[in-house]
């Protein structure tokens, strides 16, 4: 396509979208049923698509290819080449996944070693956050505190719905407040409220409120629950 403006503002753009001036011309020609060859320098686009074809009788005229036989046209490479692709998936699927099972006798395969205490912190905050059943650490000779040991056991019980509602108490909302924030029923609302306080060993909801402080769950200065 040409590299300037033609009469009607036709600027340089992708090969394989009609640009409006293309569309008005094309339009045009489906109405009248020809179009002339000197119009369509105003919109080179639209000969570079199968969308006219030289009249027969005259050729300074150029006759449509009705929109629907132009689409199916333009769009069956893209089909073949969609159905070669869904085959090379569904080949490979059948080939590799059976070897999905098929385990290392190398146990160092199944292990990450992490350097640095920000990666190592990095990925302990991750799978705190996204574990859903359970976490198991082994810490062979530590000598972490005991109350860094105890603040990480509690963080890990408190899921992150858990968490946005512990906040959400801190900042003194009432139960059917939190559940309308949280999109919940009350009732499950108050189920995660009984599992936070069973998690942390609260024996109350302000001990709860103060638990929640003091491992760091929920901001401070909020208010009480």
């Amino acid at each position: 396509m040409g590299s300037s403006e033609g009469r009607l503002g036709h600027s340089p753009h992708r090969n394989d979208v009609l640009c409006d001036t293309a569309l008005r011309l094309y339009e045009r020609s489906l109405r009248a049923g020809r179009i002339a060859r000197a119009e369509l320098t105003d919109a080179p686009c639209l000969t570079e698509l199968p969308l006219l074809h030289p009249d027969p009788w005259d050729d300074a005229w150029m006759r449509p290819v009705p929109a629907s036989a132009a689409l199916a046209n333009i769009l069956q490479p893209v089909s073949r080449e969609i159905d070669e692709r869904l085959r090379l998936a569904t080949a490979l699927s059948r080939s590799l996944f059976p070897l999905t099972a098929v385990a290392h006798d190398d146990p160092n395969l199944a292990i990450t070693v992490l350097e640095g205490v920000p990666a190592i912190q990095a990925s302990l905050d991750e799978a705190t956050v996204t574990a859903a059943d359970e976490i198991l650490t082994a810490q062979p000779g530590s000598d972490r505190p005991a109350g860094s040991l105890r603040a990480a056991l509690s963080n890990a019980r408190v899921t992150a719905v858990q968490g946005t509602i512990a906040r959400l108490l801190a900042e003194g909302h009432v139960d059917d407040v939190v559940a309308r924030k949280m999109g919940i029923s009350v009732r499950t609302c108050r189920s995660h409220i009984a599992k936070l306080m069973q998690t942390l060993g609260a024996t109350s909801r302000t001990h709860l409120g103060a638990l929640l402080v003091h491992w760091g769950i929920a901001e401070a200065g909020h208010g009480g629950v």
